[in-house]
């Protein structure tokens, strides 16, 4: 006859035995089931042009790792079929939900601009053009040339780092290609597009290529404005410097008025300048906090 002790050891081995065929069951079913190891994302089949709409025959399901898909991909081709790409994808890569974009009507380049954002033309020729190095992606400097009366001439930057959106109707970013064209499409909020939309009325529109981690701000010292020749239409939209009481015209000065106040970054810290038609001066800010 078994004593207790013998039956005890006897019964913890047979539980024993039952959990560890009951977890290599488990084991081997999750092996079996490719869903429980894998998750299954959409990607490229083949090269997909930039604005180009998306096909079946573009796009493919492929399996990753359990939890290692990339942030915002896509699980069903359905999700991508009809959307526009915002930039060109490589064949393999992984579609992202924040490069796709819904076709809803009119230019496909129209899809790309951001809210509260405008495409605006500008005329360029081999030099305003930078010759030929200002591509799509590019950010630029805007600056305007007028001439006045006497044969005077000022240059002022009017927008800081305008993006390209085109040049002449190349529209990728992928190409490095130099091109000389004759006009460039930038992504301007509705100010800067006034701005520049006026100064082509005024002058003659320049653009400057400006490194990508440059995020500084330049507020140039502008001239005063007294008769414009770019036009030849008279006076200008700012008028001259006013009058002394014996009616003589006083030479350009900081006028009794406060200029108008424009924000300067430098570096990390925020300035405010008062303008004036002929010079910026940096202002102190009130113990409030105002400018």
């Amino acid at each position: 006859m078994l004593k207790p002790r013998t039956l005890l050891l006897f019964g913890l081995a047979c539980l024993l035995a039952l959990a560890a065929a009951w977890v290599a069951n488990r084991w081997v079913g999750s092996m079996q089931d490719p869903s429980r190891r894998y998750d299954r994302v959409v990607v490229a089949a083949r090269e997909i042009s930039f604005l180009a709409p998306i096909s079946e025959l573009d796009v493919k399901l492929i399996e990753f790792p359990k939890g290692h898909a990339p942030a915002g991909s896509l699980s069903d081709v359905g999700q991508a079929l009809g959307k526009i790409v915002t930039r060109e994808i490589h064949p393999g890569e992984v579609l992202l939900a924040s490069r796709l974009s819904e076709h809803m009507g009119g230019s496909l380049l129209a899809h790309t601009l951001p809210n509260n954002a405008r495409a605006v033309s500008v005329r360029v020729n081999d030099v305003s053009g930078v010759g030929g190095f200002i591509l799509p992606g590019s950010l630029v400097d805007v600056l305007v040339s007028r001439k006045y009366a006497a044969g005077q001439a000022a240059t002022e930057i009017i927008v800081n780092a305008a993006k390209v959106m085109a040049v002449g109707q190349e529209t990728s970013a992928e190409k490095q290609t130099p091109m000389l064209v004759q006009v460039v499409t930038l992504e301007l909020s509705p100010p800067d597009a006034e701005r520049v939309v006026q100064a082509t009325a005024e002058g003659t529109i320049h653009l400057i290529l400006r490194n990508p981690g440059d995020h500084s701000v330049y507020l140039p010292r502008r001239p005063p404005r007294e008769k414009s020749e770019a036009s030849g239409q008279g006076e200008s939209m700012t008028p001259a410097p006013p009058s002394s009481p014996n009616g003589k015209q006083d030479q350009p000065g900081k006028p009794d008025q406060p200029g108008d106040l424009r924000r300067l970054i430098k570096g990390n810290k925020e300035v405010w300048m008062e303008c004036t038609p002929t010079e910026c001066d940096e202002r102190q800010p009130d113990p409030k906090g105002h400018p």
